[in-house]
């Protein structure tokens, strides 16, 4: 098993030597930096440009990396680019991944893809026909943290997996966040703003679900900004801002998602697996490098496990995929079909809680490969 990792590790991050993928990223916000940070790592990616619907935001980021900022439209016509990277805010990332697959760019865009099943099926639709690859955020799976647990049920450590939780929860953007009011619009909230790291997460882990049932319900409906411009103001909550689900997986074992934006603080462990002959816990599914634990059956002490040395872990990982992908005719890890699939899931969440029902989930998708 170790030599067919190592063959698998090899064949993924070599053999790209002349070949090289030109990127842009659109949106030059807070997480900007840290994408064309880790994607500058791989040799076979370079990162031509950034824009911006503020063209003074784009100059920043093109000074900092010595890169270019130009408009959105004279990116998307630049026949040099390959890929987009797009940051915006998620009420328009349907609107702008839809223009970058029009272009004939490879997409690669923050969370959510899309605001629901039938704009995520659209975007889908519309990269088959243009011969494009999509892969969306989060790409957190892909790190140290969730790799090793995911060796670890790939080898039969905790034997049978019966069950996992995911519990991410905070009390709300507006506490530190200069544009908090993004956070509390559709395609946002903690449902699909948190929701995705915890379900991504598992899905790598567990595989695919079948169907679920939860409560997805807007405790405090207002908010003050404390920082930035808008310091003082209120928001008025137009999404659920506490939601907790029951999932059912196709391998038959259960599992439990909360997420929040209405928690001070809690010490509920983040990510666990439950399985015949052990446990695994790992506090933050959002979280790359997290420790992981691992206490197997008959033992009384939670034991470190290793983590692996995965390159530039950090947000951008997953572009990086989907440029290796172009290169060597793969499937990207963060694929699109991953990210509709989270996407039928959180929206079944929200139907499971107006019907007080379960939900049937009726796109499949398969594990990611791992990393090594």
């Amino acid at each position: 098993m170790a030599e067919e990792r190592n063959n698998h590790q090899h064949t993924t991050t070599t053999g790209l030597e002349n070949q090289l993928i030109i990127a842009s990223i659109i949106g030059c916000g807070d997480v900007c930096d840290q994408y064309i940070q880790n994607m500058i790592a791989f040799d076979f990616l370079k990162v031509k440009s950034a824009a911006d619907i503020n063209l003074g935001k784009a100059e920043e980021t093109a000074k900092k990396f010595n890169i270019k900022a130009t408009p959105t439209e004279a990116m998307l016509n630049d026949p040099e680019i390959d890929l987009v990277v797009n940051l915006t805010p998620p009420a328009a990332h349907t609107d702008i991944n839809l223009k970058i697959i029009s272009a004939g760019k490879h997409l690669y865009s923050e969370k959510p893809l899309g605001a629901n099943r039938d704009e995520v099926a659209l975007i889908l639709t519309s990269a088959n026909d243009k011969g494009v690859l999509v892969g969306s955020a989060p790409d957190h799976f892909m790190g140290p943290s969730l790799q090793a647990a995911r060796r670890l049920i790939d080898d039969g450590e905790i034997g049978d997996v019966l069950a996992a939780m995911a519990f991410l929860a905070t009390r709300g953007p507006e506490l530190s966040h200069p544009n908090p009011g993004i956070f509390y619009r559709a395609a946002a909230g903690p449902l699909y703003d948190l929701g995705p790291y915890c379900l991504t997460a598992l899905v790598s882990l567990m595989g695919p679900v079948a169907r679920v049932c939860g409560s997805a319900q807007m405790l405090i409906p207002k908010r003050t900004v404390q920082n930035g411009s808008a310091a003082g103001s209120v928001i008025q909550s137009e999404v659920p801002t506490h939601a907790s689900a029951v999932i059912d997986y196709e391998t038959g074992a259960v599992g439990t998602v909360t997420v929040s934006f209405d928690v001070w603080s809690a010490k509920h462990p983040l990510v666990e697996i439950f399985g015949s002959k052990g446990t695994i816990s790992i506090p933050g599914p959002h979280k790359y490098t997290s420790p992981v634990h691992l206490l197997k059956a008959g033992e009384t002490k939670w034991s470190d496990v290793p983590l692996p040395d995965i390159q530039s872990a950090g947000r951008g990982l997953g572009a990086a995929d989907l440029a290796r992908a172009v290169l060597t005719n793969y499937k990207p890890r963060a694929s699109g079909e991953l990210a509709y699939h989270v996407t039928d899931i959180l929206q079944a969440i929200e139907e499971a809680s107006a019907s007080g029902s379960f939900r049937r989930i009726k796109s499949r998708c398969e594990r990611p490969e791992p990393l090594y």
